[in-house]
């Protein structure tokens, strides 16, 4: 169950679409300057790693879907900080 302190606290930090994955990881999403970031294993410190994402609504959807194993779902383009590209980029995206 996500704590209620931590999360009215990153909603004031401007994250959205909280929510606590089957892992046991807070995770939510957050507009960044260029991006959009799905950040996991979000605390009051910070966070354990973040998935950039062209558009919003892709990080939005990838993580309603996401059971937190792995790779998230969709058309991320970096995973920092490990600096991991994509495997799926490889291929054509679907946005063009």
């Amino acid at each position: 169950m996500l704590d209620p302190t931590l999360e009215k606290f990153l909603l004031g930090q401007g994250y959205r679409n909280i929510r606590m994955l089957p892992t046991a990881e807070v995770a939510g999403v957050m507009d960044m300057l260029f991006t959009t970031g799905l950040f996991v294993g979000l605390d009051l410190v910070g966070y354990r790693t973040r998935f950039c994402f062209q558009r919003a609504s892709d990080a939005e959807a990838s993580l309603a879907e996401w059971d937190g194993k792995g790779f998230p779902p969709g058309w991320w383009i970096k995973q920092k900080p490990e600096d991991i590209t994509n495997p799926l980029r490889a291929g054509e995206e679907p946005h063009g």
